[in-house]
């Protein structure tokens, strides 16, 4: 999906969530400050944060562990 988040403030400059919209997030999402990109109409400048992909967090992140074992074994 096409996720962003919106700060409280900045959501002034768009208008509200459409049926659509609510369906796909959900509450908590919206209450959060999520919105999708694809479907938010914004009605001044704004600035929207990209949330990290869970998948690629994860991966990320046993990478880092990889990488970091591997740097702790050059030392014993």
């Amino acid at each position: 999906m096409c996720k962003v988040i919106i700060t409280t403030e900045e959501q002034r400059h768009c208008l509200p969530p459409e049926a659509k919209e609510i369906r796909k997030l959900g509450g908590l999402l919206l209450e959060q400050g999520y919105r999708l990109s694809c479907q938010t109409r914004v009605t001044g400048n704004l600035t929207v944060s990209i949330p990290e992909d869970p998948l690629k967090a994860a991966i990320r992140k046993q990478l880092e562990a990889a990488r970091n074992k591997t740097d702790h074994d050059d030392f014993i």
